[in-house]
C-alpha cells in the first residue's frame, strides 16, 4: 500500500490491487480509499466491485516495461485510458492513471483530459539523475494537465529509493507548488527497512504544508 500526502486535508490511500472486501477496514478510517490495476480490461471488470466496496476512485498503473504493461493496451495506449476512464465513470468512481517515464514522454499531458488524478511517475529520474531532472520532468506536464483539465489533480510520485531524506524533501519542495499530491513509494528491498525514513518525512510534510 502507498501513501499519498496532499496540501491540504484528505490523504489518499492506494492497494494494488483489492483481494477481498474486507480490504477497506484494514485501511485506516478518514482516508480517500481506492485500489489500482494494471489493464484497462481489470479496470472494466472490476470498477462496479470497487464502487460496491466503498472505495471512491480506481487506477490505471500504466507501465511500458515487457512483462507489466498488457499488449492491447500499449497498442493504443489513449484508447486503453479513454476505455477504463468511461468504465471508472460508469461504475461512480474517481479515474485515477499513473504512467511511467517511457509512456509520460510519449503521451504527454493529454491524458488529463480523461484523469481526474493523474501521476506522471517521474522518480525514477529522481533515483538516478537528481532533483533538477526530476523536477523539470514533473512540472511541465503537471502546468499542461492543468491547462487541459482544470479539474484534475496532479500526482508527483518519489520514492525512498532515491537516497536519504533530504533528497525527498528537496524533490518534494522543488514540485510542490505545481502540483496537487506528493505520493511516497517504498522500497521493499531496501536495507535498512524504509518504514522509518517515510516516518520522518511525513513528520515533515505535515509539519511544513499542514501546518
Amino acid at each position: 500500500m502507498g501513501r499519498n500526502f496532499q496540501r491540504g486535508p484528505g490523504d489518499l490511500a492506494r492497494v494494488s490491487p483489492v483481494k477481498n472486501a474486507d480490504l477497506p477496514d484494514q485501511i485506516s478510517p478518514g482516508l480517500i480509499k481506492g485500489a489500482e490495476y494494471t489493464s484497462s480490461a481489470a479496470i472494466v471488470q472490476h470498477a462496479k466491485v470497487i464502487k460496491s466496496l466503498g472505495l471512491q476512485w480506481i487506477g490505471f498503473d500504466f507501465e511500458s516495461a515487457a512483462g507489466f504493461g498488457k499488449p492491447e493496451d500499449l497498442a493504443n495506449p489513449i484508447a486503453a485510458i479513454r476505455t477504463a476512464s468511461n468504465a471508472a465513470h460508469g461504475a461512480g468512481l474517481l479515474f485515477a492513471c499513473a504512467l511511467d517515464k517511457v509512456l509520460g514522454a510519449q503521451l504527454g499531458a493529454q491524458i488529463a483530459t480523461y484523469c481526474d488524478l493523474v501521476n506522471y511517475q517521474g522518480q525514477s529520474l529522481l533515483n538516478t539523475q537528481g532533483v533538477q531532472a526530476y523536477a523539470n520532468y514533473v512540472i511541465p506536464l503537471a502546468t499542461k494537465s492543468k491547462q487541459l483539465n482544470p479539474d484534475s489533480k496532479v500526482i508527483s510520485q518519489i520514492s525512498t529509493r532515491a537516497g536519504n531524506l533530504q533528497i525527498l524533501q528537496l524533490a518534494t519542495n522543488a514540485v510542490i507548488q505545481h502540483v496537487d499530491i506528493i505520493a511516497v513509494w517504498p522500497d521493499v528491498n531496501k536495507t535498512p527497512n524504509t518504514i522509518p525514513e517515510i516516518s520522518q518525512y511525513v513528520r515533515w510534510f505535515k509539519t511544513i504544508y499542514h501546518g
